[in-house]
Order: structure tokens, then sequence, then C-alpha cells
């Protein structure tokens, strides 16, 4: 197992207070760095991300841009600097959590593949979780108190640093960011964790939106069609590793002469 790398892992977050410590006292047992950029909260999450005094921790700034993917470039650019060759950069939303070790998963890949994408295991607020579950308690001990999750979408997680590597912040990733790795890591998200957390977050988002972000397509019942039929849902009985259709995942591999020819031209240094 090749471990002599560090993970620097960009936190962009704005109004999550219910989750942000949660989450990144999480993410530090596997994140040398976590670099955190605050958009301007309203409800403590950056206050609570200033008291978490941890040295992995960074609290970089938080201001009121409109949120755009290519913020991480900003942090990306501020902080290279306390990369090695090899390192990798990591894509940490802050209501993400990994049953596998990112480390030890990372560890695994081979050199001459830079990007890794994740399989995203969306667990959701149902009529179920409504009459089960108690909302007064924390997150960190609500969160495995959730049932129902499905699993339909793979996106990049994170990428292998290189000195030439190239992001502007009109990009979501790294120009020529590498060849995409084969294995993908799997990740529970949970962006519904409360009836009153539903209202927050569909609220910061329709901000965002009105300020010229051309995401997050929330429809016109806001933060109440996203309580759901746990009928239409797995269901979580314990047991792993999570159940999932596999053939409704996107593929993300590129076409085997596209691979080819990456692997050629960025092992022969033509490319970062």
């Amino acid at each position: 197992m090749k471990n002599n790398f560090k993970i620097h892992s960009i936190a962009l977050c704005k109004n999550e207070a219910d989750v942000i410590s949660s989450c990144l006292l999480e993410a530090v047992k596997w994140s040398d760095y976590i670099y955190v950029y605050d958009g301007g909260s309203t409800d403590g999450t950056w206050e609570i991300v200033q008291s978490l005094n941890h040295p992995n921790i960074i609290p970089w700034k938080s201001d009121g841009k409109t949120f755009k993917e290519g913020l991480r470039a900003e942090v990306f650019n501020e902080f290279r600097g306390n990369s090695d060759v090899g390192d990798w950069w990591w894509q940490l939303n802050v209501d993400e959590f990994y049953e596998e070790s990112p480390k030890e998963f990372l560890s695994r890949i081979p050199t001459w593949e830079n990007l890794v994408h994740g399989i995203m295991a969306e667990y959701v607020l149902t009529d179920w979780e409504i009459g089960n579950l108690d909302f007064k308690k924390d997150f960190k001990d609500l969160r495995d108190e959730f049932r129902h999750y499905y699993v339909a979408w793979s996106e990049p997680r994170g990428f292998r640093y290189r000195k030439k590597l190239h992001w502007d912040e009109n990009s979501a990733w790294p120009k020529h960011v590498g060849l995409s790795a084969r294995k993908r890591i799997l990740y529970k998200h949970y962006p519904s964790r409360s009836p009153e957390q539903l209202k927050i977050r569909y609220q910061t988002r329709v901000d965002n939106r009105n300020r010229g972000f051309e995401g997050w397509k929330e429809d016109t019942e806001g933060w109440r069609n996203t309580i759901r039929n746990s009928k239409d849902f797995i269901y979580d009985d314990g047991s792993r590793p999570l159940k999932y259709d596999k053939s409704i995942v996107p593929k993300h591999l590129e076409k085997s002469y596209i691979r080819i020819a990456k692997r050629i031209v960025h092992g022969l240094g033509v490319l970062p």
C-alpha cells in the first residue's frame, strides 16, 4: 500500500450548523488538511468551524460570494504550496461521510490514475424518518438512524497533485486533471436531515440562484417536496456493503482509446 501522501480537503459551506462539526471531525481522521471556505453563513456555521481549534482544520475565510463550483479553485490556489507531488486534493461536502477511509482507498490507486470518482448513496427524509426520529438530537447521534437511501449518481471527488496543474476560478476541476481511476469510492450523502434544516437549505439555495447561480433546480414546492415516501427507497438494514443496482450508476471511465492517449501524454509530461 502506498500511503506516503497527504490529503488536502476543500470544504465549502453555508448554513450547515447542524452537521459541520460532525463532518469535519470525522474527515480530519483521514485528511491532513481541511481548508474551510464559508459562504457567509448566518446560522453560526462559521463560528462553529472557528471553535473546533484543530491544527488540521483551517478556517480560511467567510464571505458572501454567490456560490459556484469554481470557488474551490480559490482555495487550491491559496494553499497549493502545502502540496507535494503525489498528494491528493479532495472535494469535501460537509453533508457527506465515508465508511471506508479515503486514505486507505487512495493508497490502492495506481500511480498512472489521477482522478477518483465517488458513488453517492443519498439518504432521504421520508415519512418513516419523520415518524421515528428525534430531530432534537445532535446529527452525530442521529446519522446512523436514517434508514432510506438511493444510489443513482457518480461524480469526481479527488485528484492527484502535480506541479503543472492549472485550476481557474471558472472551472469545477483543474484543466487536464488526468486519467480516471477504475475504482470508485462509495460515500453517504445527507442533504435532508430535519424539516427545519430543509427550510434553511432551500432558502440558502434559492438565494444563490437569485444572485446568478444556475444550478440547484429547486421546484416551486420548495423544501416540502423533499419529504419522500419510504416505499420508494432502499432500506438500510445495517448490512454492509450497502446494496444498490450497479447498472443504474452512470459510467465514469473514458473510452479505451482516450484512456490510452491520456496515459501516454500524461506519462510523457506533455500534459500535467
